[in-house]
């Protein structure tokens, strides 16, 4: 029998997983759109990247 903490992680890694394929996406974008017209967008991938941590530490409410 699996314990519940191990079936609990497995779920978040589960329910992670179209997230972390979404911000590959949306980072490879960035990178072939956007660095062309270099306006800030550093300064932008930056503060997305902090909010995608802050969300999956569960630091944000």
């Amino acid at each position: 029998m699996v314990g519940h903490g191990e079936r609990l992680a497995h779920l978040n890694l589960n329910c992670w997983k179209p997230f972390v394929v979404l911000v590959r996406i949306s980072i490879k974008f960035f990178n072939t759109v956007l660095v062309d017209q270099f306006l800030g967008i550093d300064e932008f991938l930056f503060h997305f990247g902090f909010f995608a941590l802050r969300l999956a530490t569960g630091d944000y409410p």
